[in-house]
C-alpha cells in the first residue's frame, strides 16, 4: 500500500491512501482506501476522514467509516473531542480528552463511549495519569476502568506504571 501526504496549504493537509486487503478469502477481495484532512480553524485544530474497507470475497462484507476530530488550547490545557462512525453494523465511539499540567507534570484524563450497533451492550471508559519528563526518560502511571460487559463483572480496573527511554 501507499499514503500521500500533500504540501500544507495554508495550513491544510490532505492524506490519501491505498492499500491490499490482508488475509483474502478469495480472489474477489477489495482493496482498503482511505481519505483525510488535516488544519485549523482559528485556533481549533480539527481534522476528519473517511476508510472505505472492500468486500472480503463476499459481497455486502465492506464498509466506509468516518471520523472527525477537533481540539484547542485553554491556556497550559488542551481539551479534544472525537467522534468516529464504524460503518455498517460497527461500532461508533465517541471521546474526549484533557491535558494539563499539574505540579510539574503532565496529567490527562479521557472518557471514551461507544455504541456497537445490534449489541446489547455498549461499552465505555476512562483513563486518569500523569507523566513526568527527566531528560533521556519519561515515567507515569495511569488508572483505566473500562465498562466492556453487562453487570459488575463487566467492570475492568487496571494501574500502569510506564516508562520510556529515548536515544
Amino acid at each position: 500500500g501507499f499514503l500521500y501526504s500533500s504540501p500544507s496549504l495554508a495550513g491544510w493537509t490532505v492524506y490519501l491512501s491505498h492499500g491490499q486487503k490482508a488475509s483474502a478469502s478469495s480472489e474477489n477481495a477489495e482493496d482498503v482506501n482511505g481519505a483525510a484532512i488535516k488544519g485549523a480553524i482559528g485556533p481549533i485544530a480539527v481534522s476528519g476522514g473517511i476508510n472505505s474497507v472492500g468486500d472480503t470475497g463476499t459481497a455486502g462484507t465492506g464498509y466506509d467509516s468516518t471520523f472527525g476530530q477537533a481540539g484547542m488550547d485553554l491556556g497550559p490545557m488542551n481539551v479534544s473531542i472525537g467522534i468516529m462512525n464504524g460503518g455498517g453494523t460497527r461500532t461508533d465511539s465517541n471521546a474526549i480528552a484533557v491535558t494539563m499540567p499539574l505540579l510539574g507534570m503532565t496529567a490527562r484524563a479521557a472518557y471514551v463511549d461507544s455504541d456497537a450497533s445490534g449489541a446489547s451492550y455498549d461499552e465505555s471508559g476512562y483513563q486518569i495519569g500523569v507523566a513526568k519528563s527527566m531528560g533521556a526518560a519519561t515515567f507515569g502511571v495511569q488508572y483505566d476502568n473500562a465498562d466492556i460487559a453487562a453487570g459488575a463483572a463487566g467492570e475492568v480496573e487496571t494501574w500502569k506504571l510506564a516508562y520510556q527511554i529515548y536515544f
